[in-house]
């Protein structure tokens, strides 16, 4: 990962049935040289049953936390 070229990568995120409106990733150091990756996503259906004018909120938001710790037995 290059913090100072972030243009340098390409991630597609759209498909045919779901729309990502927001993405985010951030990082920060943990205990002994590790890192603590979170995700932010913000995605909505592509096709919605109850149709576009629903009252229903389609949009679902998503966080993910991941760390590269490993574990020694």
């Amino acid at each position: 990962f290059a913090p100072d070229n972030p243009s340098s990568y390409l991630m597609l995120l759209n498909s045919d049935y779901i729309n990502i409106k927001d993405f985010g990733i951030s990082y920060m150091e943990s205990a002994d040289g590790n890192y603590i990756i979170t995700f932010d996503i913000l995605s909505e259906p592509m096709n919605w049953y109850l149709g576009p004018r629903a009252i229903i909120n389609r949009e679902v938001y998503r966080k993910g936390v991941v760390s590269t710790e490993g574990i020694v037995w």
